[in-house]
């Protein structure tokens, strides 16, 4: 999904006034981006797979203090969930 500090008021300010980590405050993704992630575990979760079948862990359902959410929103309705379903569902 990504990380963004901003909700929780940016990454550490330096001396100078600036963000220690600044692209880490702008981080977005959109429905494309995590299908991309998806296909990618896709293709990774192939090459090492588990004695109990293939295992893709994607954190998290709500952390929207970090921006870092896949739960239904107004701004992207259910299409992180569906990026699932499309990816893995059969």
């Amino acid at each position: 999904m990504g990380w963004d500090m901003r909700p929780a008021g940016g990454t550490w300010p330096q001396p100078s006034g600036s963000p220690s980590e600044p692209q880490k405050d702008r981080v977005h993704s959109d429905k494309n981006s995590f299908t991309a992630m998806l296909k990618e575990s896709q293709k990774t979760s192939r090459k090492y797979r588990s004695s109990n079948g293939n295992t893709v862990m994607i954190c998290c359902w709500n952390e929207y203090l970090e921006g870092n959410y896949i739960e239904p929103t107004e701004g992207h309705g259910f299409d992180y969930l569906e990026a699932i379903q499309n990816a893995f569902g059969n």
